[in-house]
């Protein structure tokens, strides 16, 4: 993740724009991707009850 931000930081100008929209979106889903299990531990760790997505 780290070297998709710096090509992107370095590079930004002489890159499509569609590519930096890309680098964007990765960045973006990584992020994600790693923040938002750590919020639901910190929420179980409160003992927070959570109700599931979908009810099947």
């Amino acid at each position: 993740m780290a070297s998709v931000f710096r090509l992107l930081l370095c590079s930004k100008e002489t890159m499509h724009p569609y590519t930096v929209l890309t680098l964007y979106s990765i960045i973006m889903y990584c992020f994600l991707d790693s923040l938002l299990p750590c919020l639901a531990a910190v929420g179980r760790a409160l003992g927070m009850e959570m109700e599931p997505q979908f009810d099947k």
